[in-house]
């Protein structure tokens, strides 16, 4: 089933009002919007490959995000990840730039997962 990623990640940033610049962003903000997203792909549908490419594509900005510390780098993976998986990441990290979310491209997909990741490069702005 094709499900729209973008579509998904851009209505929980503007749903929850997340900051998308240099401001400051609670981990626990974070792992409430990544969990809404991960709901919302699964509701419509996404397949695994999918929800893996979903997660990709987050990890690829903020490893990108030139303003993020190593430890904030990874605070932000481990939030994604423990939406998607469930298992807790302990991090030393409260609080990340937001400036990461704006960064975050999706794929349209040559193959059948419609915005996965993949082919060519939808960015997310708002």
């Amino acid at each position: 089933m094709e499900v729209h990623s973008q579509n998904v990640y851009r209505s929980v940033l503007t749903t929850l009002r997340l900051p998308q610049g240099i401001s400051l962003v609670p981990l626990s903000q974070l792992a409430v919007a990544f969990s809404q997203m991960v709901s919302g792909l699964r509701n419509e549908g996404a397949p695994a490959e999918q929800q893996e490419a979903f997660q990709a594509a987050v990890a690829d900005a903020v490893n990108s995000a030139p303003h993020l510390t190593s430890d904030e780098r990874s605070a932000v993976k481990d939030t994604v990840f423990t939406a998607f998986d469930g298992v807790p990441r302990k991090h030393v990290v409260k609080a990340v730039r937001a400036d990461f979310l704006r960064q975050v491209t999706f794929r349209r997909s040559a193959g059948r997962f419609g915005s996965s990741y993949g082919a060519s490069p939808v960015r997310t702005r708002l």
